[in-house]
């Protein structure tokens, strides 16, 4: 008769966990052959609508295989049963094997279901792990840098331009004959028009220097 110590044994070594009613299964990543648990093919495996790939055969005793998760999710375990169902990572987080959601790092994000996390885009940063999206800069800033971190990368638009939009990576120029003198302006009536008997002919001008000719 086999002892507590002997069954405990034989379960480690064949890699079984208990089911209801005296019944075994396989581990999760494993699946029965010849009466014992063997790591689960990834080639062999097709999930579908968020289910686990789990094939059932009756010999006996249940046996129950089961695919890993695929990329993008993570396995929600069930208390109604024996195995779990593959779920999408939620947004901020990620998944490259499936199994388990890792966050996102500061200046980047991603949508539900991630494989990776996608870097913000310039004009947008993100000071925070598990973004689903990054942050703007303000009006009258821009951005270059991508997989920005801080709101520091903001700078203000340089006299002679503007930017009336936020997450800008450029700022508008003043058009010839307008010029502006005002840092991080907001609004393209910063620019104003050259004073009589003056203009200038280049865009983004900070001032209004070149007289005026009168054909």
């Amino acid at each position: 008769m086999m002892t507590g110590t002997g069954l405990l044994f034989l379960l480690l070594c064949f890699d079984l966990l208990p089911l209801s009613e005296g019944r075994w299964q396989c581990a999760w990543d494993s699946e029965m052959i010849n009466t014992r648990c063997e790591p689960v093919s990834n080639e062999s495996c097709v999930a579908t609508d968020e289910q686990r790939c789990c094939q059932k055969h009756q010999d006996n005793v249940l046996k129950v295989s089961c695919c890993p998760c695929p990329a993008g999710t993570f396995e929600k375990k069930s208390y109604s049963s024996a195995y779990g169902v593959c779920v999408a990572c939620p947004p901020g987080t990620f998944s490259k094997q499936g199994g388990e959601c890792f966050a996102c790092d500061w200046g980047k994000y991603s949508s539900a279901g991630a494989t990776v996390c996608t870097s913000c885009e310039a004009g947008k940063f993100r000071y925070w792990m598990e973004g689903s999206v990054c942050n703007d800069c303000p009006i009258g800033k821009f951005s270059l840098q991508t997989g920005a971190r801080w709101p520091d990368v903001c700078t203000d638009c340089r006299p002679g331009t503007y930017s009336n939009t936020s997450g800008s990576s450029t700022c508008s120029e003043c058009e010839a004959g307008k010029f502006s003198t005002t840092a991080g302006a907001a609004s393209i009536d910063a620019c104003s028009l050259c004073p009589v008997g003056k203009t200038n002919y280049a865009k983004g001008s900070v001032s209004c220097s070149a007289p005026l000719s009168i054909a």
